[in-house]
């Protein structure tokens, strides 16, 4: 499976870079994440994946490995796990490239992904790249424009997802 996007930001490239590597910040802005621990700064991580396939719950401890950096335009990664539940395994890469456009920032995300298991097959028709999700803290997530993750907030009232923001 392979999903691509690009989403105008409103900040510097140097700004952008800077976020993507605010880990508590950049968990509630990737689909799927509800929690990351850094290991070894800017190159290990762990985090857990859950996403609901059909009547499905699957939630994946993932391990996290930082393959190329080059600050501030190119971000990749590659992300392994297993669900010890159903024995479904995850295997992705995700790419991150910033290009600077008109005084902002353009971010291409592309993510290439496979599930192995008896869930392979329903994953795959599930994705939903143009979403992003962000846990209420009770367990639910709903979705929204993977745009609002990076753009300052503008309301003063308390919103699940305002550390997401660039300031």
């Amino acid at each position: 499976m392979r999903a691509a996007r690009e989403i105008a930001v409103a900040a510097t490239p140097d700004k952008l870079w800077a976020l993507l590597w605010d880990v508590p910040r950049m968990v509630e802005c990737m689909p799927g994440c509800a929690e990351a621990k850094e290991v070894v700064p800017q190159q290990r991580y762990t985090a857990r994946m859950i996403q609901k396939v059909g009547p499905i719950r699957l939630s994946v401890p993932l391990d996290v490995e930082i393959t190329s950096s080059e600050p501030p335009r190119r971000l990749a990664l590659q992300a392994k796990g297993r669900d010890p539940a159903i024995g479904a395994e995850i295997s992705m890469k995700v790419t991150l490239e910033i290009s600077s456009r008109e005084g902002a920032s353009v971010l291409a995300v592309v993510t290439e992904g496979r599930i192995l298991g008896t869930l392979g097959s329903l994953a795959s028709s599930s994705a939903r790249p143009e979403t992003c999700w962000t846990s209420s803290g009770s367990g639910s997530a709903r979705p929204r424009k993977a745009e609002s993750c990076f753009v300052p907030s503008r309301s003063t009232g308390p919103r699940p997802w305002a550390r997401s923001r660039i300031s």
